[in-house]
């Protein structure tokens, strides 16, 4: 059975890229960290699979969670802005907001 994985997603402060997944590139804001591959399902038949190497880490900024224009407005998982190979790169589980008792624009 095939089913859709991805709706809709914010316009956030920053859209995460799959050159930011490739090169790990670490943020100053990052809120997640995974060291999973980049698995993408969009067709029943093909299965996009881009494994890393041992030690490979990539993050999530936090500014990707923030909405571009509405206060207080955060997104988590499949909601963030990220580009859509990007966004493969990590599971649900793995997007975790690790600062707490702030407000979302800080």
């Amino acid at each position: 059975t095939f089913t859709l994985r991805q709706t809709r997603w914010i316009k956030g402060r920053y859209q995460l890229t799959v050159e930011d997944v490739r090169g790990g590139v670490r943020f100053d804001d990052a809120v997640a960290r995974c060291a999973w591959g980049i698995e993408l399902h969009n067709r029943a038949d093909v299965v996009h699979w881009e494994g890393f190497p041992d030690g490979h880490v990539h993050y999530v900024p936090y500014r990707s969670m923030l909405h571009a224009e509405a206060d207080n407005l955060l997104a988590a998982g499949r909601c963030i802005d990220a580009d859509l190979l990007a966004l493969h790169g990590f599971g649900p589980r793995a997007l975790r907001l690790l600062r707490e008792g702030r407000p979302a624009r800080q």
